[in-house]
């Protein structure tokens, strides 16, 4: 079925996607719908019956036809695009395949994966920059929130609307969550985030420092096997909490997005005004990324000095 994938059901005039059921007839090899076949009962491209000809041969022109109205069809979903998407319009998926990397210079669309062309310079990655996502916040907005690595995020944006499927993966939030929120901005998130790993470490850090003989008073406690249970319980539930951030972190980063456009629109006296706080407002910050490491440090080093004064 996988060749018939972007190629029109000649009796619902429907592009056949990803997962169709599809029959062929056996004399002129034409893709149906199976419903469709079923409601007509037969083959009804009765022109290449009388001709002889294939299916194949209308294919091609159909794809040559498309490709002088300058369209570029998903193969998922079946949607018409604009010749340098990314990503389809509808669904989100990738247009993108191969591994290969031709270098251009000068403006103008490129292709640098598989010979699929893109223009650099739409800032909306060939998606329709008008679509509504939540609370009438539009792509275009989330564009601008986003500002850096917006294919990727717009995809994923995308896909979780069209789906509701909120997990994908983030690995930084695997190893570093705090340093990614606070690296897009999400303050309550790099908060909560610093607190519950400083919080979940301090048995670990009582057992360690005792080990090392830098917390004598509390050397019958470090070397319970109740409190070694409890350090160990807290790691596990420090490693289950990244996790979660790391399946979860792009779906709480689109919650936050749509959450600041609103407010930005709401509170601005102008549409224009509000883009400006936009683009302001959203991105990402180095700054941000070096305050919670020096906050998550000096956190670290008030526990060590606390423990050390038992």
């Amino acid at each position: 079925m996988a060749d018939f994938i972007g190629s029109k059901c000649v009796i619902c005039n429907e592009y056949i996607k990803a997962g169709d059921d599809v029959v062929v007839c056996p004399d002129c090899g034409t893709p149906y719908h199976r419903a469709c076949y079923q409601h007509e009962g037969k083959c009804i491209n009765t022109e290449l019956h009388e001709t002889g000809g294939s299916w194949q041969d209308v294919r091609r022109q159909e794809q040559q036809e498309d490709a002088c109205e300058d369209k570029k069809i998903c193969p998922v979903c079946g949607a018409e695009n604009k010749p340098h998407s990314f990503v389809c319009e509808k669904c989100g998926e990738f247009f993108i395949k191969g591994d290969g990397i031709n270098e251009h210079s000068g403006a103008g669309p490129q292709q640098p994966f598989g010979g699929m062309a893109f223009d650099p310079n739409d800032p909306f990655c060939g998606m329709d920059p008008e679509e509504k996502f939540e609370q009438d916040v539009e792509l275009g907005e989330i564009a601008e929130y986003v500002n850096t690595n917006k294919l990727y995020y717009l995809s994923f944006f995308k896909r979780l609307k069209e789906t509701g499927r909120k997990i994908s993966m983030n690995i930084i939030c695997l190893f570093f969550p705090q340093l990614y929120f606070a690296n897009r901005k999400m303050l309550l998130m790099t908060v909560l985030t610093v607190i519950f790993t400083t919080v979940m470490y301090i048995p670990s850090c009582i057992i360690d420092m005792a080990a090392l003989g830098m917390a004598d008073n509390l050397t019958s406690l470090a070397t319970s096997s109740s409190f070694k249970a409890l350090a160990c319980a807290a790691s596990y539930l420090n490693l289950g909490f990244e996790i979660l951030l790391c399946l979860f972190a792009n779906w709480i980063y689109y919650r936050h997005v749509i959450k600041r456009v609103k407010q930005i629109k709401d509170n601005s006296e102008s549409l224009y005004d509000a883009h400006k706080v936009i683009r302001v407002s959203g991105g990402t910050s180095v700054l941000s990324v070096v305050i919670a490491l020096a906050a998550q440090i000096l956190l670290l080093f008030l526990l060590v000095l606390f423990v050390s004064h038992i």
